[in-house]
């Protein structure tokens, strides 16, 4: 499921996209954890 996030994330717009989804990971990790 995280590959194709990010995958979609690239194809989306690249870094911009990759720098949400790593933001919104940490928010995730950070409930999750």
């Amino acid at each position: 499921m995280l590959s194709t996030i990010l995958v979609i994330s690239i194809r989306f717009d690249g870094k911009t996209k990759i720098t949400a989804a790593f933001s919104w990971l940490k928010l995730r990790g950070s409930s999750s954890n």
